[in-house]
């Protein structure tokens, strides 16, 4: 008998989370602090009988009851199964069922962020270079999305980089190509807005099928000194100035198509960019809003998780963003940035219970079905992130489905081990690309190195998610009204 489980404790009270059942308990201080032994003695006696535990009755009594009522369940067997029937997916991938195609138009940037994963920083990551992609892989790749049995309506083509407004005139061309072919299919860019001149914002306005996602820094001030030229010159007044050009030309368009996202250090950077957001004219009139990314250090030099730190000890005399959360959700509150932060962070914790007594692996997506990353050399990847795998094909030929079963057999294979009878397995984010051995891309890592940052930043999200339930325990009640996509 074996079982997968954390004990943690808030301010008030403490608690057992059974990673088995997906179950959350409160215990008692004394189980807390002897919940090893007792839990051990249960294991090695593989009984129910509380006359084999001395004077611990009382907390064995109820770990017992919990058993025996089907609430604490015990690990059946190592088998570990993917959240999704395999058979049906490869089924679904050998009909082209791609809805959303992500292009790299180019590997070169105009600007130089200070924490660009492809900055120089994070040395398994490529670097910024002149490369780019020829017009016919391009047109090529068109094909993944036209030829997809999916609805159009649901249909995305996405120009990533380096910056892809470098390559605007191809561009330019593609996407007029397409939409002639099907107008209904949608267009996004990832930008970082400087290039937003006057003609490609005309250009933008023109077709409806065209989201543009822009990114900051943060404030104004810390996004100027981080999101910098090639010579290190400030870009936000620059990105504002081209935004409020397209916003003069179609005040609706700018609304409905242009998108933002902010890249933070801290949670507590929330404060200013609510405070942005109701200033700035770049966001007057938003409908959603922003998405939050938080930057991550884990695979960096040193010198990202440095800034990082400065950020941390500048914002240290600010209030916790949760109770600014938890306000206005009390007040009704459920479209702005901290709702947009924390129900995200919050939502995996929250529908815990899914694949109930399971072991399961909770961070992967079906590769290829919903989302195709080809690079500037035509290569097929499973995403963005993802790039250093097993050969999957180029847009010059089709998907080897082969490869695709090979990679999801050895990931399993890998990863069942450990990973059934750690406690996180139905909450943990990590997916392919943090197993991966960028240096032989053929064998998974097996040293885990990322498993114990998961573990402790799941286990923070417990903390702070029972002690928002222990002030009003339906106030995040709205989160099971999500609809949970891949």
């Amino acid at each position: 008998m074996r079982f997968n489980y954390l004990v943690f404790k808030t301010n008030k009270y403490k608690y057992l989370y059974d990673g088995n059942s997906g179950n959350l308990f409160s215990i008692t201080d004394s189980f807390y602090h002897s919940h090893s032994e007792l839990i051990k003695k249960i294991e090695e006696n593989n009984t129910q009988h509380l006359d084999n535990f001395g004077d611990d009755n009382n907390d064995v009594a109820d770990i017992l009851t919990a058993i025996d009522d089907g609430h604490f369940v015990p690990l059946k067997n190592h088998r570990l199964n993917y959240w999704f029937n395999e058979k049906d997916y490869i089924k679904s991938l050998a009909q082209n069922e791609i809805k959303h195609v992500m292009v790299e138009m180019t590997q070169d940037c105009n600007m130089r962020c200070k924490y660009c994963v492809y900055g120089g920083s994070y040395p398994k990551e490529r670097q910024h270079n002149k490369q780019f992609i020829d017009e016919q892989t391009l047109i090529n790749a068109t094909q993944l999305i036209l030829n997809s049995p999916w609805d159009s309506s649901d249909k995305i083509f996405n120009f990533y980089g380096g910056e892809p407004f470098l390559e605007f005139d191809k561009i330019s061309y593609i996407v007029d190509r397409i939409i002639a072919i099907d107008s209904k299919i949608k267009f996004y860019f990832t930008t970082n807005g400087t290039l937003l001149n006057r003609s490609i914002a005309e250009w933008f306005v023109a077709r409806p099928q065209v989201n543009l996602f822009v990114s900051f820094g943060g404030k104004p001030s810390e996004h100027d000194s981080l999101r910098v030229t090639k010579n290190g010159n400030p870009t936000y007044n620059l990105i504002k100035k081209n935004l409020l050009s397209i916003k003069k030309i179609n005040e609706d368009a700018y609304i409905q198509r242009v998108h933002f996202i902010f890249n933070l250090f801290t949670s507590k950077q929330l404060f200013d960019i609510d405070n942005l957001l109701k200033t700035d004219p770049i966001f007057s009139g938003l409908t959603r809003p922003p998405e939050i990314s938080r930057i991550d250090c884990t695979d960096d030099d040193g010198t990202i998780s440095d800034i990082q730190k400065n950020f941390e000890e500048s914002y240290k005399s600010y209030p916790n963003p949760i109770d600014e959360y938890i306000r206005r959700l009390e007040m009704g509150d459920k479209e702005n940035i901290f709702s947009q932060y924390f129900d995200d962070l919050f939502l995996t914790i929250h529908n815990r219970t899914s694949f109930k007594n399971q072991s399961i692996l909770s961070g992967v997506c079906r590769p290829f079905l919903n989302k195709v990353f080809v690079d500037i050399n035509g290569d097929i990847h499973i995403c963005e992130n993802y790039r250093f795998s097993t050969d999957f094909g180029n847009v010059n030929n089709t998907i080897r489905l082969e490869n695709i079963k090979s990679l999801l057999e050895h990931y399993k294979e890998e990863r069942s081990d450990k990973c059934s009878v750690c406690w996180a397995n139905k909450i943990c984010t990590l997916c392919f690309k943090d197993f991966e051995n960028r240096e032989n891309s053929k064998k998974i890592l097996a040293g885990f190195e990322r498993c114990k940052l998961e573990r402790n930043r799941l286990q923070d999200i417990f903390i702070e998610y029972c002690e928002i339930l222990e002030k009003n325990q339906s106030i995040l009640n709205h989160l099971d009204e999500y609809v949970i996509t891949e």
